[in-house]
């Protein structure tokens, strides 16, 4: 709601990251995010207007994921960057991980998960990624959802904008968010 991420940005609040994880409906039921795409976007939508930046979290190759739906992720950032050109938008994303008490580790068969390893000692285990993965990384290589980012500047602070890191030293730009 807009007015509590206004208060916060009063407050000094100036970044909130979040993890969406995925941008398909499928996953983000399977995976229990608790979070639609509306709802993403409409905290986008009041992070601009407060001039909040945002982190955020995706990742790619859910073991119950297609080709599909990570494009869905994709087309996500690059929709989210049209509809909010002021909001200062870095994305992290990173391939997923599937921990031993989590849902994908407990029951790996039933999405399709091939568990490689795991070290008894390590809350997680090494998994094949699914097959569309190498190529689809080849593909989205260089896409601002894999490099870090998702805006290529800051705007200047307005009314209802983001800060420019020229204007508060304590916001970054895009640039330094890269991983």
């Amino acid at each position: 709601d807009y007015e509590l991420l206004d208060l916060a940005r009063k407050a000094g609040c100036h970044t909130i990251e979040f993890g969406l994880e995925s941008a398909s409906p499928e996953v983000l039921r399977i995976i229990r995010k608790g979070i639609s795409i509306p709802a993403a976007r409409r905290v986008l939508a009041g992070c601009e207007r407060a001039g909040i930046n945002v982190i955020v979290n995706c990742m790619a190759g859910f073991p119950c994921e297609t080709e599909v739906d990570c494009g869905m992720t994709v087309e996500f950032v690059e929709s989210a960057q049209r509809a909010f050109p002021r909001l200062n938008l870095v994305c992290n994303t990173q391939l997923v991980q599937i921990y031993k008490n989590s849902e994908f580790g407990r029951r790996p068969e039933k999405y399709g998960a091939c568990i490689r390893k795991g070290c008894d000692l390590s809350p997680s285990f090494e998994w094949e990624t699914p097959d569309w993965a190498p190529a689809f990384v080849d593909k989205y290589r260089n896409h601002p959802l894999f490099v870090g980012k998702c805006t290529p500047t800051v705007l200047p602070h307005d009314s209802e904008g983001p800060l420019s890191s020229d204007a508060d030293p304590r916001v970054a730009r895009s640039e330094e968010h890269t991983s």
